[in-house]
């Protein structure tokens, strides 16, 4: 599921000498997480981090606010009219946001959205006494309350110095506050339906209306997140990810890929995790073939995908073990290792010659060098924030103002360039099966299991409707 539900670092080894670059919690915790990072001022001696913890701690505590600050006669949303629907479901498209922003790398504009839906989330409960209830006449203290959250929608928008924000994100700043200057006027205007004495199941928006609510608040969460997720870092260092798609069923590839992993990667990182046997048996490789051509140590078929060096020699020689790489596309992602494994170039300040665009200073030298020789930078096009390229305005020509946005090959390889990409494309799709040999046959009993909810959901809304049709 992306990380969201299995998180990535499950599959990470712990060191506890580095600082992850990018530390995020569980999905669940993200929103107030958005939170803590959201509060960037400092106030006298409460620096930010403070700041940020008190808003954290806070937005919890306002919950239990709530029925003190709902002063509504109507006990159901469904009567309380169309502006009530519009504060819910501006709300719920902000917790959607705060969430998402919480799993992500900072940058300038995923900060300023966090602002926005941080204030909206205090403001929708702060100014719950304004808009959940009419005032009869004009009561300047609620054009006061509202106004206050309207300013820091508007100071929000300004420039700041050193910040380059998105100009769609400013404008949701501004929308907003405009929004909340109006809410007293508004809310005069709202329309609430008369309450039954006794509420029921019936009456409700309906199956298509609840969709097309869901659709809006889905959108509404969407397209700011796209905006402001339109200049940040690259999921692949200093470059996008290459297109990766792993097949477990082309058994010849993961035949070609386990060759070369032994061949070229085992050298000094392991599989432990992982069995000869299994494998050879997923690529229907015969025991003794396997045996013959990839165990190379006079392991046992059934043994563990180890390797000859010890961690303790590892340490001594390298400074630290290289990392087992049996699940290492789930800590990564196939496409940042593909993609890792397509941009070392040649680099004479690092120890062993080479650097990466993936990785940067990476301390690894490049394991398949002979087959694609040494790539060294050559200018290359500039890539925008939207994928596109710069071109000359008068020539429609690329502006080669990258220093490194293409490679020369200095030495050649022994494979071609589209020969080594097949490699490495082979070399990932064994790595992305060593760390999940089962994703197809847990692909497969998900069809059957999805196909079981939709048969029970049918039954279980018959069910419903049994209990429910004597009640009125």
């Amino acid at each position: 599921m992306g990380g969201y539900f299995l998180e990535f670092a499950n599959f990470e080894h712990a060191n506890p000498l580095k600082t992850p670059e990018h530390i995020a919690p569980v999905w669940y915790f993200t929103p107030f997480y958005s939170m803590l990072r959201a509060v960037t001022v400092e106030i006298g001696p409460l620096n930010a981090k403070f700041l940020g913890f008190l808003a954290m701690a806070a937005a919890v505590a306002i919950l239990f606010t709530l029925p003190w600050l709902d002063r509504s006669k109507e006990k159901s949303f469904r009567y309380r009219g169309k502006l009530t629907a519009v504060m819910i479901g501006f709300f719920a498209a902000s917790f959607i946001i705060l969430g998402v922003l919480g799993v992500k790398a900072p940058s300038d504009n995923r900060t300023l959205l966090a602002q926005i839906t941080m204030v909206y989330y205090f403001a929708f409960f702060l100014t719950m006494p304004v808009w959940s209830i009419k005032a009869n006449g004009v009561k300047p203290l609620r054009y006061i309350i509202t106004g206050v959250f309207g300013l820091g929608f508007i100071a929000l928008s300004l420039p700041a110095e050193g910040k380059q924000f998105s100009w769609f994100i400013q404008l949701i700043a501004v929308i907003a506050g405009l929004f909340f200057f109006a809410l007293p006027a508004l809310v005069e205007r709202n329309v609430c339906k008369p309450e039954p004495e006794r509420i029921t199941m019936d009456g409700g928006m309906g199956f298509w209306r609840s969709l097309a609510l869901l659709l809006i608040v889905l959108g509404m969460a969407i397209v700011p997140l796209k905006a402001a997720g339109a200049e940040s870092a690259y999921d692949c260092g200093t470059i996008p990810c290459d297109e990766f798609k792993a097949d477990a069923s082309d058994k010849e590839s993961l035949q070609h890929g386990a060759k070369l992993f032994v061949n070229y990667c085992m050298g000094c990182h392991s599989a432990k995790y992982s069995r000869w046997e299994r494998v050879a048996d997923d690529l229907n490789i015969p025991h003794e073939l396997a045996l013959e051509n990839l165990v190379f140590s006079g392991q046992k078929i059934g043994g563990l995908m180890e390797i000859s060096m010890s961690e303790k020699s590892a340490k001594d020689w390298f400074g630290a073990p290289p990392p087992d790489l049996t699940l290492v596309t789930r800590a990564r992602q196939p496409e940042w290792v593909y993609t890792y494994l397509r941009n070392f170039y040649a680099d004479d300040s690092r120890p062993f010659g080479v650097n990466n665009k993936v990785f940067k200073n990476v301390g690894m030298p490049h394991a398949m060098l002979d087959l694609q020789g040494l790539p060294e930078c050559a200018p290359g096009p500039v890539v925008t924030s939207n994928g596109g390229i710069k071109v000359d305005p008068l020539t429609s020509e690329p502006i080669l103002g990258d220093p490194c946005g293409t490679y020369a090959l200095a030495t050649e390889g022994a494979m071609s360039p589209p020969e080594y990409d097949a490699a490495v494309y082979d070399l990932v799709n064994f790595l992305a099966y060593m760390a999940n040999p089962v994703a197809d046959e847990s692909r497969r009993i998900g069809i059957y299991v999805l196909l079981f909810l939709v048969f029970l959901l049918v039954w279980v809304v018959l069910l419903n409707r049994e209990y429910w049709k004597d009640v009125h």
